[in-house]
């Protein structure tokens, strides 16, 4: 007699397994698979392939698709919102996916999987899968819209991909994690079509919309948005009143596809809209009518340090990245930079292009970025000795949290720049340097830089950064939009005896010394000659809730409103300040604060002769404090030691006020200057350079 368990040959699913995390079911034949498709109820259900699947409709049981074989879409608008999608897992485990074919005049969401919501699909293979979603939207060969799911060590072989807009060789719309994955296949589409991924981006308040260590070849062809690994990366789209931006991230990745299309064709990304691209290239051929680029067709946004092969490419131009030769994108000093984020790449110089760590090509890791010595800690900082070593510093954004120290005056005369030299990006959206620069009595001079927004020698300093012992002579810095300075653009990090002098301009926040200040800036000076509009100070454009102490500024100053000779704007903190520079603006115009909005200032003067400004504040708002016009000082009177003294500054040869000695003075010949400016620090003489610190 023979005894079933009843209960377990109904619920008995797939090869199987129960379809938790630990037992998940097992697919392991065409038919496991296609009902997987056919049963909505286990999209949320763990998964694993445990054969090899052939799903050639000549072969018995199998069919030509005619929409997605799991998660499949209609063509009803906003599906996203109501289809039901895989938010399970399928492990691929390894094993291939064969002759997928779909084929259909007008199907939306359509691939291997039509639409994922939170779902994981991994080390997956795909082989010769023909797609064909005639004027469908959405469709890739694995995935056609991935929200906030993970796809990771999957592959496309072969086969091709046609459909109309976000088309690509593995996913055609991505607001979720792709790495580690390629696509070698042939596409076909409208608009928004990329070799790897249609569009890149976020979808509404939701995460995602990030590609890192991917790659992507075969031919890619449409009209516009069209790119050899990703056709539009980020999105601006108009919501309810406002314009809302929707980031895409694609880091450590290439593209060696063939790309041909009418408008904004690259060969990486057609258009990256509100994206940011770091460490990729492309070589393939691109051609196009208009926005055409080797790399990018049409840039809004971030891409750092990435190339493309202009040889290969048949293009020596791009919006954004650099064109190098075919000899230098198979040298290993063109990618040095890429080593300081980790071994992702390997290369075998001179016979082949950078490969990606995972693919297991021949060839030796990319490692770290080369500077003078050191390792880069507090105790063996990375030593800078030539504007050659500073560059790679700017290029390796994997160190902007290391400590650094300055070994030589360094001249930026041979270079010209259209964004700062280390930490380019803006501060809501790029990454800051927060390590430590050690100027170590040496200065950088003749830095030129001709651009937008955030510009200095550094665009952004984060939080806990510090900037010491540096002088930033002769510098030449114009900007055609907010947060300009000498040394930082946009500055949440301290200075410290720091001092600069050559000219700047922009148009809001833009300082002699720093655009906008947020933390601290201590013993510093500046000399340069400043123009602005709203917001301009000799030392700092805007002082939103910062510190100055023991600093200064002689330059000249001009703008339309809220111009100061110290600081534009004051929401912070001033105290023991002076400033003797020209002032001249339209509105709201102070000889030491433009406009001082809820800060306070202490114990700080200006020279009322030399600035032409009489006033101390162009204005102040009820909840600030120190705007006394009292302390406008004649020229001569602000060459007197007593005028200081009276102030409560600390001077050499002095103990009433301190003895830490931060001011000497060349009584009647000059006005105050910090101590570490001297030689010796009572001779007189001014020193060429900073000493080393204190």
């Amino acid at each position: 007699m023979f005894f079933y368990d009843l209960d377990a040959v109904a619920t008995k699913k797939y090869a199987g397994g129960t379809g938790e995390p630990n037992d998940p079911y097992q697919i392991a034949t065409a038919d496991d698979l296609m009902l997987l498709g056919d049963t909505p109820e286990d999209y949320n259900k763990h998964f694993i392939l445990t054969d090899e699947i052939d799903l050639d409709p000549n072969l018995l049981g199998r069919k030509v698709f005619d929409k997605a074989v799991i998660a499949p879409g209609t063509n009803e608008p906003d599906l996203w919102l109501r289809v039901t999608s895989f938010n399970g897992v399928f492990d691929g485990n390894g094993f291939t996916i064969s002759n997928l074919n779909c084929k259909s005049e007008k199907a939306d969401y359509t691939g291997l999987f039509g639409h994922i919501i939170n779902g994981t699909i991994k080390d997956l293979r795909l082989v010769n899968a023909n797609i064909d979603a005639g004027t469908g939207n959405y469709v890739g060969s694995l995935v056609g819209m991935n929200i906030d799911g993970t796809i990771s060590g999957c592959s496309v072989q072969g086969g091709s991909v046609t459909g109309g807009k976000y088309v690509s060789g593995l996913v055609g719309y991505n607001a979720g994690l792709i790495t580690d994955s390629y696509s070698n296949t042939s596409i076909l589409g409208k608009i928004v079509v990329g070799g790897l991924v249609g569009e890149n981006s976020q979808l509404w308040i939701r995460e995602g919309g990030t590609i890192s260590n991917c790659y992507s070849t075969g031919t890619v062809s449409g009209k516009g948005f069209v790119g050899g690994l990703v056709g539009q990366n980020g999105a601006w789209i108009v919501g309810v009143g406002e314009m809302l931006a929707f980031e895409g991230q694609i880091d450590n990745c290439y593209s060696t596809c063939n790309v041909t299309g009418s408008v904004m064709i690259g060969g990486l990304v057609g258009f990256n809209e509100f994206g940011f691209i770091t460490q990729c290239y492309s070589n393939g051929i691109v051609s196009g009518n208009e926005q055409v680029g080797g790399l990018i067709g049409k840039n809004n946004a971030r891409v750092t340090v990435c190339f493309w092969d202009v040889e290969t490419s048949e293009l020596t131009l791009s919006a954004s990245g650099i064109g190098k030769t075919t000899a230098e994108m198979q040298t290993v000093g063109t990618f040095i930079s890429w080593g300081a984020c980790g071994p992702f790449w390997t290369i075998d110089e001179g016979r082949n292009y950078p490969h990606l760590a995972w693919e297991n090509v021949p060839g030796e890791f990319i490692t770290g970025s080369t500077y003078g010595g050191g390792k880069g800690t507090a105790q063996d900082p990375y030593l800078i000795h030539s504007a050659e070593e500073l560059n790679m510093l700017g290029l390796s954004f994997c160190d902007w949290d290391k400590h650094f120290k300055l070994m030589a005056n360094i001249d930026l005369s041979d270079y010209q720049y259209s964004e700062a030299l280390i930490a380019q990006g803006r501060w809501y959206e790029d990454t800051p340097f927060e390590g430590v620069f050690d100027g170590n009595g040496h200065t950088i001079s003749h830095l030129t830089i001709v651009g937008e927004d955030n510009l200095g020698l550094f665009g952004y300093l984060g939080s806990g950064a510090e900037v010491r012992n540096l002088g930033v002579l002769d510098v030449n810095i114009v900007g055609s939009d907010i947060f300009v300075g000498a040394l930082a653009g946009y500055s949440k990090g301290n200075l410290i005896r720091c001092y600069s002098s050559g000219t700047v301009s922009g148009v809001g926040s833009v300082g002699g010394m720093v655009g906008t200040s947020w933390e601290s800036i201590n013993q510093c000076h500046s000399s340069c000659i400043v123009t602005g509009g709203d917001g301009t100070g000799g030392l700092v454009g805007s002082n939103t809730r910062g510190n100055i102490a023991d600093s200064y500024s002689t330059g000249e100053v001009s703008g339309d409103r809220s111009i100061g000779g110290l600081v534009g704007r004051n929401s912070g903190i001033i105290i023991h300040c002076y400033s003797a520079d020209k002032v001249s603006g339209n509105w709201t115009i102070g000889g030491l604060v433009g406009y001082n909005s809820g800060g306070s200032i202490t114990d700080s003067l200006w020279d009322k002769q030399r600035s032409g400004q009489y006033d101390m504040c162009g204005s102040q708002s009820p909840e600030a404090s120190g705007c006394s016009n009292a302390s406008g000082k004649t020229t001569d009177e602000m060459q007197m030691v007593s005028t200081f003294l009276e102030a409560g500054w600390d001077f050499v040869d002095e103990t009433a006020n301190g003895t830490e000695d931060i001011w000497w003075i060349l009584e009647g010949q000059d006005y105050p200057r910090l101590t570490w400016e001297l030689i010796d620090g009572k001779s007189g003489v001014l020193a060429e350079n900073l000493p080393s610190g204190q």
